[in-house]
């Protein structure tokens, strides 16, 4: 049995925001793009949500951490 971490449960917790913002962000993003080259948007053909990792900083700070991510 696999005890859940309380990183963990806060991961849960907080994805939904941090999708939502991901999406407004790339909503913006395209409007800006389709306007700027005299296009429009259309249907969404593929989304990915990417990945992103959670590590410490470094030995000395476990409490401080290093968050990357990419598609």
């Amino acid at each position: 049995m696999n005890a859940r971490s309380p990183f963990a449960a806060w991961l849960n917790d907080v994805k939904p925001t941090m999708i939502e913002e991901a999406i407004k962000e790339a909503r913006t993003a395209a409007l800006k793009f389709a306007d700027d080259s005299g296009s429009q948007l259309g249907k969404i053909k593929q989304a990915s949500q990417g990945q992103f990792s959670i590590a410490d900083r470094d030995r000395n700070n476990p409490h401080l951490k290093k968050i990357r991510g990419w598609e």
